[in-house]
């Protein structure tokens, strides 16, 4: 994302390459990553469904800044979920009502922060609008926190939108958000997997630097 904010602006970059980058405005790209991340888990299409349903409501809380509907709303969800699980999940934890507090406030705090803010309410293709440069675009196929076929898609456009048709998109075969070979792509998966690249990410970026590098000579050589 902050690649495209560069790359629109100054004249100094002479290509880009993304690594799971979004190109749709924020608030779309959260949504999914809610919908993505629930799907991984294994939820029902009802619960699924529900949790988009909770985080929409949330994001439209925090854009129009009504906070304190917010920590209700948050304390709320906190709660049921809380009473939902059984006695012996919860029983160390206390008062619920008073952890539903404490983590409504938490979370209202997190979405205050202006890094929070920036990314909910940007708008990424604008950004990638503004790119006149050759792009290589890299995806994880089962990347929960910046969906391939949401993104890949808005990315072509947005480009296409400022002229610009030299882009190249690899959609990497089972690997997740860091560019792991993932089993479902979820983000709790991450800590457990082997600390390697999925095969094909570097040969993807190697072959078309060089591809790049070949065509820019031969440009320079018919000068």
């Amino acid at each position: 994302m902050i690649a495209a904010m560069v790359a629109g602006k100054s004249p100094q970059v002479s290509f880009v390459i993304s690594l799971g980058g979004g190109a749709v405005d924020g608030r779309s790209l959260l949504l999914r990553q809610t919908e993505r991340q629930a799907e991984a888990a294994g939820m029902s299409k009802e619960a699924v469904a529900r949790v988009v349903q909770e985080q929409r409501r949330i994001f439209d809380l925090i854009l129009a800044k009504k906070w304190e509907e917010l920590r209700s709303s948050v304390e709320e969800t906190t709660r049921s979920r809380l009473t939902a699980l059984p006695k012996e999940r919860t029983a160390a934890l206390g008062d619920l009502n008073a952890v539903a507090s404490r983590k409504a406030a938490a979370s209202v705090r997190a979405f205050q922060h202006p890094r929070y803010q920036f990314v909910l309410g940007h708008d990424f293709a604008e950004d990638w609008a503004k790119v006149s440069v050759p792009v290589l675009a890299l995806f994880g196929e089962l990347d929960v926190q910046c969906d391939a076929s949401q993104n890949k898609v808005a990315l072509k456009q947005a480009l296409a939108r400022g002229g610009n048709d030299d882009v190249t998109i690899v959609v990497v075969p089972a690997a997740n958000h860091l560019f792991v070979k993932a089993d479902t792509g979820s983000m709790s998966e991450y800590a457990t997997l082997p600390k390697e690249l999925a095969p094909g990410v570097l040969d993807s970026i190697s072959n078309w630097l060089r591809q790049k590098d070949e065509r820019a000579r031969g440009n320079s050589a018919s000068e």
